[in-house]
């Protein structure tokens, strides 16, 4: 059918915009994303057709239907009839965007730390962390200007 949608589920349908999968049979990606996108799952697609080798686990940021910055993991295998001739490309998409927000999240936490840590570690003051849920409290950091004084 020329890069078109043969077969879609309605959780795609709804990530693009429509109501049902009856609204994509017989649309190409260009009816949906802008030409940019659009033009870059046709190389995706016709890579596939053309090598017979799948695009596995490809992330993919855009803008969605709603404004909404989306992250997406998507893989491409080629559909192969029984005599061994592709007809076809298999797509499948997982919607990313709450794990990359949480890497991101990490990410931002892991340099507040390191940056509280340098600031911790340069100060004239003596600062220690203590644990104190033993019988007998321990220290379990002391900045090296703890160290010098004590």
């Amino acid at each position: 059918m020329g890069g078109r949608y043969v077969l879609n589920n309605d959780a795609h349908a709804r990530a693009l915009g429509v109501i049902s999968e009856n609204e994509v049979r017989g649309k190409q990606d260009a009816d949906f994303y802008p030409p940019e996108l659009s033009e870059g799952f046709r190389q995706q697609d016709l890579a596939v057709l053309e090598t017979g080798r799948p695009l596995l686990n490809i992330d993919e940021d855009f803008v969605d239907v709603d404004g909404r910055h989306r992250w997406f993991s998507t893989s491409k295998v080629p559909l192969v009839d029984s005599t061994g001739v592709i007809t076809g490309i298999v797509g499948m998409t997982r919607d990313i965007s709450k794990q990359r927000k949480a890497e991101a999240a990490l990410q931002e936490a892991a340099i507040r730390n390191h940056l509280l840590a340098q600031a911790v570690d340069a100060a004239s003051d003596g600062i220690t962390m203590i644990d104190p849920g033993r019988h007998t409290p321990s220290i379990l950091y002391a900045n090296p200007s703890f160290c010098r004084i004590t």
